[in-house]
């Protein structure tokens, strides 16, 4: 089976049971009820057989595998017809009518592969990426999520563009799922002490282009010295970050706090920021005393990420004292302001660990509130030692010390 810890795959094979630990029991009965329910539940019967084995065959206790074969090709002519014009999906039901004396599915005939894969579907929203970590073949999963839409007796999933949107059922599932198998993960992790040289696998984070600047390159840096097999991939912190977090496709987020965190996240204060105004060196403005009137009789560039159309802070200040000032120009990023500052006579205001020594750093003329950059992480990995570890790498990154 494979598993994954903090965006880290790791393989392991699952060898017997477990018994005692109420976690575990807690979850797959959990799966239990979701994927083997009770006969008249509106869902899979009590006659779900997963297609675990290959077709034809006879199972260990002498079980003719037959009806798996025929779940099996159900599956492979729904997957093939879903998605055609005037298609839609219909349950069989002299398929989950049978054998209704039982009262319950043996768990023992769930292929627990399927959880894993629809974990993964529902993370990557992507029948080729959701392979990819699985490592099977887009076909093999195209398959497999067949299976599923007979197991659950639901679409799943719809295409949407490029990309697979769940459906309503399919999110009920997406948080229980996740955690069932952050249980598995957990029962599997060795006793031997946390070794950040063995880490392989990829560390997924988002981060503001601010937080980039004044964390994540050092953090990146101590982290690859620490774990040189661990990749990273760092993306833009954009509007729905957050939901992305608690869906599992990111494992950290690295952002200025902008209110209360998330429902099933947490978060650790890393770095108090101030504001700075800069000018080129060759600027008249830069060998004069910054006063507010001349600050607003400067010309200025002003950063606006994209999408975002809220006054900064500068602005809001100066409109509670009745001023205004001059903007240029607007571009989405620092680094670009930064560069036009260098050949032109405009000003720039920006967080003070942003400011490069080129330019001519100068204190703000009025009172700017400044800000906390924070990292914020899923609740429910919140005692993985390799959560902690990659935290305290963030505050020796600032600086700081962790809490």
């Amino acid at each position: 089976m494979d598993v994954r810890v903090f965006g880290v795959e790791h393989h392991a094979a699952v060898a017997g049971g477990v018994a005692g630990d109420e976690g575990l029991h807690g979850h797959l009965g959990w799966l239990y009820e979701h994927f083997c329910p009770r006969p008249g539940s509106g869902r899979r019967s009590s006659t779900c057989r997963c297609p675990t084995r290959a077709a034809g065959s006879v199972n260990q206790r002498g079980h003719d595998d037959e009806p798996e074969r025929r779940d099996a090709a159900r599956s492979r002519s729904i997957h093939a017809n879903y998605g055609k014009r005037g298609t839609t999906y219909q349950s069989n039901a002299s398929l989950l009518s049978t054998d209704m004396t039982r009262t319950h599915v043996r768990l023992e005939q769930l292929n627990l592969n399927l959880m894993l894969a629809l974990h993964w579907l529902l993370v990557e929203q992507s029948v080729t990426l959701a392979a990819r970590r699985m490592g099977v073949s887009q076909s093999a999963m195209s398959r497999t999520l067949g299976q599923l839409r007979v197991l659950l007796n639901d679409q799943l999933f719809v295409p949407v563009g490029r990309r697979l949107e769940p459906t309503r059922r399919a999110v009920t599932l997406r948080r229980p799922l996740a955690d069932a198998m952050d249980t598995l993960r957990n029962l599997l992790r060795e006793d031997a002490p946390f070794d950040p040289t063995r880490l392989d696998g990829v560390l997924r984070l988002a981060a503001t282009e601010h937080a980039m600047a004044a964390v994540v390159q050092r953090f990146v840096g101590a982290l690859r010295r620490a774990a040189p097999q661990l990749a990273v991939h760092i993306e833009p912190a954009d509007a729905d970050v957050f939901s992305l977090l608690n869906g599992g496709r990111l494992d950290l987020v690295v952002a200025p706090k902008i209110g209360p965190t998330s429902k099933g996240l947490f978060s650790q204060h890393l770095w108090e920021e101030r504001f700075v105004t800069v000018l080129r060196r060759g600027n008249p403005a830069a060998h004069e005393r910054l006063t507010l009137r001349r600050f607003c009789a400067l010309e200025h560039v002003v950063v606006a990420p994209v999408g975002g159309d809220r006054p900064g802070v500068v602005s809001q200040a100066l409109v509670q004292r009745g001023l205004e000032r001059r903007v240029a120009v607007r571009v989405p990023y620092f680094a670009s302001a930064i560069d036009i500052v260098s050949t032109s006579d405009l000003a720039l205001t920006l967080p003070a660990s942003m400011a490069p020594r080129r330019l001519a750093i100068r204190r703000p003329p009025l009172a700017l509130p400044g800000f906390v950059l924070e990292a914020v992480l899923p609740q429910r990995l919140r005692d993985s030692e390799l959560h902690r570890w990659v935290v305290q790498l963030l505050h020796e990154a600032t600086g700081s010390q962790s809490s």
